[in-house]
């Protein structure tokens, strides 16, 4: 049996087993023929997955091939993307035959549709990825809200036990977890749920994109895709007709205006944070907004490994759980 930690964000789908984690972007789009594909290409040629007559390209290549990718976002069609994208991950984490069990998460705003995930997940899976034919079965899948992936990447050793070195088992913990097209809050009370200081916005990272994208347009005439603006927000710098331009000015003025609203939502939530022992940062965005979250909450941590935070906690929770 494998036990699999699957954080389904808007932006990126990222999972872990065991030893080994993967991080896909979170779009598919109905497969075409493709006239040429290079060997030489740095990420081989992607993954096209097939089920029940449908082929589909997976991630990087839908976001590559296709002019309108199919995301999570997309509600109505949310729960097949979400399959079509946790059954390529557990591809390329190597697992295409055996029984699985999953814990995953949802934005707190979408919390109720956990029985649709689940419905979507659980059962006997026949597909075949670039040719090769996998049989999966998920056996059972638990859904939590997103941002306790995070709290449990902290209480929990990889083994998955509650060891709690970081001291917050017994404390009032919030969690701010600002992926690419959502940001989400979670309060604990000594590890219980509370639903009065948990919540979810539209306001994230695909924000700051949006908004790099026009001020360089306004600047510099370049119209920057959605991945170029991503790139430019993580270094600092886009390309034309070769040549790298520094946007750091105008990146730090985007992140002021998105974190006055992320942080915002914050104290709508938690206040000054003074009866909360710790803010826990995480998610893509965490690092990039660490700082102006500091600046409101001092006793803000950063959650390691930001990205790929919820999926690990996922797994440790489902190591307590299921092993």
């Amino acid at each position: 049996m494998y036990i699999v930690g699957a954080d389904g964000g808007y932006g990126y789908f990222k999972a872990v087993a065991a030893d080994k984690k993967v991080v896909e972007p979170s779009a598919i789009a109905p497969a075409r023929a493709i006239k040429y594909q290079s060997d030489l290409a740095s990420n081989g040629r992607g993954l096209t997955l097939e089920q029940d007559g449908e082929t589909w390209f997976v991630g990087q290549l839908a976001q590559l091939q296709a002019s309108e990718p199919i995301s999570p976002r997309a509600r109505n069609r949310s729960t097949r993307v979400i399959q079509i994208l946790a059954l390529s991950a557990l591809y390329r984490l190597d697992i295409t035959r055996g029984q699985v069990r999953m814990v995953t998460g949802l934005p707190v705003a979408w919390y109720d549709d956990r029985e649709k995930i689940k419905a979507a997940l659980v059962g006997t899976h026949h597909y075949a990825i670039n040719g090769e034919p996998c049989t999966v079965v998920i056996e059972e899948v638990l859904v939590v809200p997103q941002p306790f992936g995070s709290f449990f990447r902290m209480l929990l050793t990889p083994q998955g036990v509650l060891l709690d070195e970081s001291g917050l088992r017994r404390e009032r913990v919030a969690v701010i977890d600002i992926g690419t097209y959502t940001s989400d809050y979670a309060l604990a009370d000594q590890i219980h749920y509370v639903e009065e200081g948990s919540g979810s916005i539209p306001h994230a990272m695909a924000r700051v994109y949006d908004l790099l994208q026009d001020r360089v347009a306004q600047r510099y005439g370049r119209e920057l895709s959605f991945e170029e603006a991503e790139e430019a927000a993580r270094t600092g710098y886009f390309t034309d007709r070769g040549e790298r331009v520094y946007v750091g000015d105008l990146l730090s003025e985007v992140l002021d205006g998105v974190a006055e609203r992320v942080v915002g939502e914050a104290q709508t939530l938690w206040g000054e944070g003074r009866d909360v022992a710790a803010v826990l940062v995480t998610g893509g965005g965490g690092a990039m907004l660490m700082n102006h979250v500091r600046e409101v909450y001092p006793h803000a941590r950063l959650v390691p490994s930001p990205q790929m935070a919820n999926a690990a906690g996922f797994y440790r929770y489902g190591l307590r759980k299921f092993a």
